[in-house]
């Protein structure tokens, strides 16, 4: 858990992504009561194989269910991830790309305010903390930057 300059805080979990973890962590971003907004980043999971298409939808999916105020989304798998927000019916904000782009971790950093949560997860390969470090975490020490 994060706490970040501006007043907003992060679950940060950029070292492994698979589909039970991430049903792990939605699960408890059902529950979660908040002031501010919930605000999710996700990326690819990897190493899923011929199932990576399909599991990238139904993590979609979940997410689009799962009381999101605004969510991103970057990998290889963005086409199915994005098929499965709109299966769920997700109308909020959405910001996905095939690959990391720096105006959308800048985008996320200048959007989050006091009171807002957001979770960050996907697989180490992908780099996360690069969403991270924008956001001037006051308690992050990352050894991969």
């Amino acid at each position: 858990l994060l706490d970040l300059k501006s007043g907003a805080q992060m679950i940060f979990d950029g070292y492994n992504a698979n589909p039970d973890s991430m049903k792990a962590l939605l699960d408890n971003v059902k529950v979660l009561t908040l002031k501010g907004r919930k605000i999710g980043v996700f990326a690819e999971m990897l190493e899923m194989g011929s199932l990576a298409g399909a599991l990238h939808e139904e993590l979609g999916d979940l997410v689009g269910q799962a009381g999101f105020d605004k969510v991103y989304f970057f990998g290889p798998s963005a086409a199915f991830f994005e098929r499965g927000l709109k299966k769920a019916g997700f109308s909020k904000g959405v910001n996905i790309s095939q690959e990391f782009n720096e105006e959308m971790a800048t985008e996320f950093a200048k959007d989050l305010h006091s009171g807002d949560m957001a979770m960050v997860k996907g697989s180490r390969g992908m780099r996360l903390e690069r969403f991270v470090l924008p956001c001037e975490p006051k308690n992050f020490t990352s050894v991969y930057t």
